[in-house]
């Protein structure tokens, strides 16, 4: 049987049984394990099929043809209850992960049969395989040794399973890790998170678990080379965010001109399709960039020059978190923790102070972008830190899809489908308030053909 999967053609477009392949899907972390409510440092906590199934439908009400789901957990200890079977470190066999794997088949042909494709991030939290093998995170990732093979034997277990299986698009080594790459200080990144009682060790420091200049660049060129050894054909990504550090002077973000920008990320992305996550301008204000458009064409052109294809690996929802709200006379302020990707004029939701709750439309947002007004008719005042702030309008989202229908990007992943209880406000698609979002990613998949 031929293998199906997404490939990449001569230029940089992505194919599906030969036929060029567009299309707005979703990031669905927890489609086999749960991210935010993990009551147990004893269990791998596993999503119910019912919710699955509900979440399922959502995406097929939109026209979503693929899905970028965490095909293992986020924390040690749940690797140890669920993909190693409760065996401690990494001593676990392919005997001891069958019952892990079997989910994931599970999982994978209910996306069969919807005609719904996959991508797989094989380790969604990198530092969790070093933990687990007792390494700090440059020794265990950058020379042979236990995490390497460790890594090796999931990965080979992996894409042998799936040669043959329609669903399955393509493979993703990991989430951001390019975050921790060049990042030597509080103000220009940060370390993997912590949480000592599921199997983090105390502390990760700059000498021991940030990687320098290329060293990333040789971690995913080891990875992608067990994979194509396998598997030759489907895609494989990084699951790198955007470049943050190379700004003139250390400044995290995005600089003009754009070349040294788009070189970093040609340099950490050594794969057959470069990849990257983009929220910070997504605002049609901010640093001078209107929108997407001139982000995502540069990133795929300079892709495409090396050989590659490229994916939006996530894009849309995150909303801000709101610190403070003082109303009078009319108008209220809303003052929130960073710079926000609004301007005057758009429409916004908030959630999660219940006194305030409601929608709003801007009258006005500062120069630093984290003080804004609108018009409302309730008077007092609340103050909290909730990240309850939706910017992500369904006319904003279909701004968005607009950018990246005309960069020529072939798939982008919105942020998120979820079904856990434990999810923040408003990011899921599904969240009550986010009707017109859903309706502008159907628009759009539309557009696209299907």
């Amino acid at each position: 049987m031929a293998l199906r999967g997404l490939t990449v053609n001569s230029s940089g477009q992505l194919l599906r049984d030969g036929v060029r392949f567009r299309n707005i899907g979703l990031n669905y972390g927890g489609a086999i394990t749960r991210i935010y409510s993990q009551p147990s440092n004893v269990a791998c906590a596993y999503t119910p099929a019912a919710e699955q199934d509900a979440m399922l439908a959502v995406a097929v009400s939109m026209k979503v043809k693929v899905l970028r789901i965490k095909v293992t957990p986020f924390w040690p200890a749940q690797w140890t209850f669920g993909v190693n079977g409760g065996v401690a470190g990494v001593a676990a066999t392919a005997g001891d992960r069958a019952a892990h794997y079997a989910k994931i088949d599970a999982f994978v042909a209910k996306c069969r049969a919807l005609d719904i494709g996959v991508i797989m991030c094989l380790f969604f939290r990198h530092a969790s395989v070093a933990d687990l093998a007792g390494q700090t995170l440059r020794t265990g990732w950058l020379s042979g040794g236990a995490t390497r093979t460790y890594a090796q034997a999931i990965t080979q277990e992996i894409v042998t399973r799936y040669l043959t299986e329609d669903a399955v698009l393509g493979y993703e080594f990991s989430n951001e890790v390019n975050n921790y790459n060049d990042a030597t200080d509080a103000t220009r990144g940060g370390y993997p998170s912590l949480n000592t009682s599921y199997g983090t060790p105390a502390s990760y420091s700059a000498a021991n678990d940030m990687f320098v200049g290329s060293e990333l660049a040789g971690v995913f060129s080891w990875w992608y080379s067990i994979v194509q050894a396998i598997d030759p054909q489907r895609i494989c990504m990084t699951g790198n965010g955007a470049n943050s550090y190379t700004q003139p002077g250390g400044t995290a973000g995005v600089a003009t001109p754009m070349n040294a920008w788009c070189k970093e990320a040609v340099r950490d992305n050594p794969l057959n399709v470069g990849s990257m996550h983009f929220y910070g301008n997504i605002g049609y204000t901010s640093q001078n960039f209107r929108g997407l458009n001139s982000v995502l064409t540069g990133a795929r052109h300079w892709h495409k020059q090396n050989g590659r294809g490229f994916v939006l690996g996530e894009f849309g929802n995150q909303p801000w978190a709101i610190t403070n709200i003082s109303s009078a006379g009319g108008v209220a302020t809303f003052t929130v923790a960073n710079t926000c990707p609004i301007e005057a004029g758009d429409s916004f939701q908030v959630g999660g102070t219940t006194t305030f709750d409601g929608s709003y439309s801007v009258s006005t947002i500062n120069a630093a972008g984290n003080t804004i007004t609108a018009p409302c008719a309730i008077a007092g005042s609340w103050s909290g830190n909730v990240k309850g702030l939706q910017y992500a309008s369904g006319a904003r989202v279909a701004k968005m899809i607009d950018d990246i229908y005309y960069s020529d990007t072939d798939v982008a992943l919105f942020w998120m489908l979820d079904g856990d209880t434990g999810r923040p406000i408003w990011e899921a698609i599904d969240y009550p308030g986010n009707e017109a979002q859903r309706a502008a990613i159907l628009s759009g998949n539309t557009r696209f053909g299907w």
